[in-house]
């Protein structure tokens, strides 16, 4: 599970930077459209002592239509991970809040602390999301990251941080 989330956040960072390398190459070559803001792209002796862009822009008059198509693609499929990743954590963690709530052997006894608590359901369910963590004792996210923070000093548990989503807790296993 944890890889498959570090692929998806390895190949979203790709086709991001991608997208953000073509759309910059595009707007120097062919401008933005916009008057005052680069209209016409990078040309002239603005730069440099050359030209930039100007035998590209001789060639083509204009920005081609593969050109265009190929921006809207790239940027469709970004908006469309994007979507993917924030819809599939919702799920999972709507199925994580609806496990640990509905078994008894989650309640809290006189003698344990919310921190305990929160440090079985981790032993058995090996990790935890922050926001499910939040969710399950009602606290803001801030005080559960001091409880999972709490739990990585005292070597019990790391924290991990991914590029997208939640921190998640995870177990130390000895």
């Amino acid at each position: 599970m944890v890889y498959k989330k570090r692929l998806l956040n390895i190949i979203l960072s790709f086709l991001i930077v991608v997208s953000l390398f073509h759309i910059v190459y595009h707007f120097a070559v062919f401008g933005t459209g916009f008057s005052g803001f680069y209209e016409k792209g990078i040309s002239g002796l603005a730069v440099s002592k050359f030209p930039l862009g100007e035998e590209l822009r001789e060639n083509y008059q204009s920005t081609s239509l593969i050109s265009k198509l190929t921006i809207a693609a790239e940027w469709s499929l970004v908006v469309v991970i994007i979507l993917f990743i924030f819809i599939k954590n919702k799920a999972e963690m709507k199925k994580e809040v609806s496990e640990i709530k509905t078994p008894q052997k989650y309640r809290k006894t006189e003698k344990s602390t919310e921190l305990d608590l929160f440090y079985n359901i981790l032993k058995e369910k090996k990790h935890l999301r922050l926001s499910t963590v939040a969710k399950i004792f009602k606290v803001s996210k801030d005080i559960a990251l001091e409880w999972a923070k709490t739990l990585e000093y005292g070597n019990l548990a790391t924290i991990e941080y991914p590029r997208v989503g939640d921190p998640e807790i995870i177990l130390n296993e000895d």
